[in-house]
């Protein structure tokens, strides 16, 4: 029998295998794989969930992209600087935005404003977050240059010693005045250093304590003040959101500095 021959029988004449048909010549023509490579480049090959054929798939594992796995966002658009993180319900990942900032943070205050300068960082009465408090006391220093000591008149330059937001009122514990002469003898003036409330407006009339005959007959030297405090002080105005200042009731001669120490609480 021809080696070629189609059909091969057994030494009983019993066919075995039985040839014939002209068969496939590419992976797509077969019955059980995908019928075209359209649109599958850089893909694997796999079997269906069914197991009843081949498939095409990104990878062995189903995804050749993070945003292309079933439990991941599945897109990157407007999510630049994310950060990845499990979901509230445990069940995926999400894009969420990154924390920079304590600002950032969702139990704390959206923003730091000019008013919150020197203010505590504190939970809050209802034991829910973290916000921004006025501390019991405040301390502060202001240092006034040889210039500014010659513009303290109250229709000229007043110092700002604390500013409080709008709701917000001052309310002064001590004050303590260091100033330095280095000159020599020179001030002359009768001139009063004064603290209270909007220097400009009320000139000497809203005043809540004040050294009398600043540096008046001072030689060189170091010279403290410790203005007395308390009594009733009456003002013209509310002094809710108004800067306290300090000024003085006249033009100094000048010629030296100080230091200002400023004890206050904040009230509301």
């Amino acid at each position: 029998m021809p080696i070629f021959s189609p059909d091969i029988f057994d030494s009983v004449g019993d066919a075995i295998v039985t040839g014939g048909g002209t068969g496939v010549s590419t992976f797509v023509a077969l019955n059980d794989t995908p019928a075209s490579y359209s649109g599958e480049s850089l893909k694997f090959v796999r079997v269906n969930v069914g197991e009843t054929a081949l498939e095409f798939v990104v990878n062995s594992g189903g995804a050749s992209t993070f945003v292309a796995l079933n439990d991941t966002p599945s897109s990157y658009i407007t999510f630049a600087d994310h950060t990845v993180q499990v979901n509230s319900l445990a069940s995926g990942l999400e894009f969420v935005p990154k924390i920079d900032a304590f600002t950032d943070l969702t139990d704390t205050p959206s923003s730091i404003v000019v008013g919150d300068a020197n203010k505590n960082v504190q939970v809050n009465k209802l034991g829910t977050a973290i916000g921004f408090a006025v501390p019991e006391f405040v301390k502060s220093k202001l240092v006034v240059s040889v210039s500014d000591v010659a513009h303290l008149k109250y229709n000229d330059t007043p110092l700002a010693l604390a500013t409080p937001s709008a709701l917000e009122r001052i309310i002064p514990i001590s004050i303590v005045v260091e100033a330095v002469y280095p000159s020599g003898f020179g001030e002359t003036s009768l001139s009063d250093l004064i603290f209270g409330w909007d220097g400009v407006a009320s000139t000497t009339t809203a005043k809540f304590t004040s050294v009398k005959n600043m540096m008046n007959g001072k030689a060189t030297g170091t010279y403290v003040y410790a203005p007395a405090m308390g009594g009733t002080v009456i003002t013209p105005f509310s002094i809710s959101g108004e800067v306290f200042q300090v000024w003085s009731s006249g033009i100094f001669n000048g010629n030296w500095s100080m230091d200002i120490y400023f004890n206050y609480s904040v009230a509301k």
